[in-house]
């Protein structure tokens, strides 16, 4: 494995922990679109940062509340 194929698994590994944040219900999907956009901004990915950010304006225009983005989901304990 050289040096760019570990970088990107490397953040590959760091989105994946930001995805697991959302699908735990720490987070909700515009607040994973932002962060992963916000992340991927500046670093070399596999996609880049607009196909976040973009997703993300879609996400606003259809069903987005930013009344329910406040919300707080308990986890289980």
């Amino acid at each position: 494995m050289n040096y760019e194929e570990s970088y990107l698994l490397e953040i590959d590994y760091k989105i994946a922990k930001l995805f697991l944040r959302y699908d735990t219900r720490e987070t909700s999907w515009a607040t994973f679109l932002k962060e992963t956009g916000w992340f991927t901004d500046g670093n070399t990915s596999r996609k880049d940062d607009g196909y976040f950010y973009k997703m993300l304006k879609i996400y606003e225009k259809s069903i987005y509340s930013a009344e329910i983005e406040k919300i707080t989901i308990p986890t289980a304990c």
